[in-house]
């Protein structure tokens, strides 16, 4: 049984992307009469549910329910290419809990959500567009947070909407992330490109798609996104939906037009990405869609193979 690194021939835990140290929480912001409140970042459960929890408030400024909740799990014994997508979103994840740390005066007042600290910045000369040295602009803590009024206020004070760090990352994969629909609206009429890539091909749907906010999959489908983008890997969105067991998010990616057999370079099909992590929802999704259970990849591995290697009873039942 061929056992593949997407770099240098055998199975290995990644080396993270290298990102800024663990962020430290920014001081508590003056109150200010000139503030918006954070959206609530949707929460599924694996099966595509929503959960919720109520957000606080602080000293009238905004509260922020952009809470570190991505947690890495152990990845799959065998896979060719899905170790990579587990590795590339936890660094996704890490820049922007990196974010709660900026270093410029704009950066800190759209982290915030103050609105009147941005006009007053504009006026006093200061670049609504400004980077910080990871490539961090102002666009990007705002709907980091899902603040649309300050996006707004940015795009008035002349910022860009398409902007990228250091990584490629760019607004728009904020919004998709968190699952902020409304905050994808405002980056896209303030001229956001729904389907921007990072460096390693990530596509905002991607991003929604492995967060299973089946919301802002329809948001960038909406805005013009294509729901079967692939990264440099050949990783789609529905890859990136199976591999997580987000039942409503593979629905929502195959009404988007998403192929639901598709391969990545590895020859693996969302069934694969399904039955390594024994999602037997997932796969019986997946089966629905008229994906075959039977396909073999590159290696000539089926999905029995996935599921049996990592002893998903389950799974192997539903294949």
């Amino acid at each position: 049984m061929r056992r593949l690194n997407i770099f240098k021939g055998s199975i290995k835990r990644k080396t993270l992307p290298k990102r800024p140290d663990t962020p430290l929480p920014l001081p508590s912001p003056n109150n200010s009469s000139i503030h918006e409140k954070s959206p609530q970042s949707p929460r599924l459960t694996r099966s595509g549910s929503r959960s919720s929890s109520q957000a606080s408030s602080r000293n009238g400024s905004e509260s922020s329910s952009g809470s570190a909740d991505f947690v890495l799990e152990p990845l799959p014994l065998i896979g060719c290419h899905l170790e990579h997508l587990a590795a590339v979103f936890a660094g996704v994840q890490m820049a922007m809990n990196a974010w709660y740390i900026t270093e410029t005066p704009m950066n800190r007042a759209a982290a915030e959500g103050h609105m009147g600290a941005i006009k007053a910045l504009k006026g006093a000369g200061a670049d609504a567009s400004v980077q910080d040295d990871h490539g961090i602009a102002p666009m990007h803590c705002a709907a980091l947070k899902g603040y649309v009024k300050t996006i707004k206020a940015l795009k008035d004070a002349g910022a860009d909407a398409s902007v990228q760090d250091d990584h490629g990352i760019a607004p728009m994969h904020c919004a998709a992330f968190k699952g902020y629909v409304k905050t994808i609206k405002a980056l896209k009429d303030a001229g956001a490109d729904a389907s921007v890539q990072d460096h390693d091909g990530i596509a905002p749907m991607h991003c929604a798609a492995f967060k299973g906010h089946v919301g802002a999959i329809k948001a960038l489908k909406d805005a013009g996104a294509d729901a079967s983008v692939k990264d440099h890997f050949g990783i789609t969105p529905m890859h990136c939906a199976a591999f997580e067991g987000y039942v409503e998010a593979i629905k929502a990616l195959k009404d988007a037009g998403a192929d639901a057999s598709v391969e990545n370079d590895a020859g693996e099909t969302p069934m694969h990405c399904a039955a390594v992590n024994g999602h037997v929802e997932a796969i019986k999704a997946l089966k629905d869609a008229g994906v075959s259970a039977s396909v073999k990849n590159d290696a000539g591995e089926t999905p029995m193979h996935y599921a049996a290697a990592n002893g998903h009873v389950e799974a192997i039942k539903a294949l």
